[in-house]
């Protein structure tokens, strides 16, 4: 028995190995699905963050990306992730500043004036860390 247990292990492997080299798998591009960029900020003083976010960011950010959507951690490490659709999937990330945003430096800039340097400063000293992911919604099929 304790010989069998190799045997057939050692046979199942070469078995699969030969069954493998024969299937061919052909190139397949994703249909039916909608891609985004999904951002999180964790943050290590939260009522800073939250402060900034409501009365500096939010009104850019809503005007420029109106189908945007942020949420706001209320249990756990505090954080904030947004989403959105990236209108050309994973041809978006090709960008080094894409328009979109430089649409909301340009709303932003006119909104704080002078102070956008201070006001990113106070946010970054706010986050502990950042993760940027892009991720794909299922519409039905493949």
């Amino acid at each position: 028995m304790r010989r069998l247990v190799p045997v057939a292990l050692a046979l199942t492997i070469a078995f699969s190995a030969s069954t493998a080299a024969q299937e061919t798998p052909t190139a397949e591009k994703w249909t039916n699905v909608e891609w985004y960029g999904v951002s999180t900020w964790y943050f290590s003083d939260s009522d800073e963050a939250l402060t900034l976010w409501t009365e500096h960011f939010l009104p850019v950010a809503t005007e420029v990306f109106p189908e945007m959507t942020c949420l706001w951690s209320m249990t756990g490490e505090a954080s904030m992730t947004c989403y959105g659709m990236m209108s050309d999937g994973p041809a978006d990330m090709e960008w080094r500043m894409d328009p979109d945003g430089v649409k909301f430096m340009e709303a932003f800039t006119a909104q704080e004036g002078e102070a956008v340097e201070e006001l990113f400063e106070r946010w970054g000293n706010a986050v502990s860390r950042f993760t940027y992911n892009v991720a794909l919604k299922h519409k039905g099929g493949m």
